[in-house]
């Protein structure tokens, strides 16, 4: 398995978040994950802001910001 670099690792950071890679991709990530205290960091960055912006209330049906 080729190892990936800190730059590649932010790139997938999202996707890697959302379970959007393959098996390879995800398995990668982790692995770097494991060695990396700053990619770590960040990944766990990215993973409370997407669990931060999924408590937002949406608005309603008709109200602001619907259109």
């Amino acid at each position: 398995m080729i190892a990936l670099e800190c730059r590649t690792v932010v790139e997938l950071a999202s996707d890697y978040v959302d379970h959007d890679l393959d098996s390879d991709g995800q398995r990668r990530v982790t692995a770097h994950l494991a060695g990396c205290d700053g990619c770590e960091r960040y990944v766990d960055q990215v993973r409370q802001t997407v669990r931060l912006l999924g408590r937002l209330q949406r608005p309603y049906p008709g109200g602001e910001g619907s259109r």
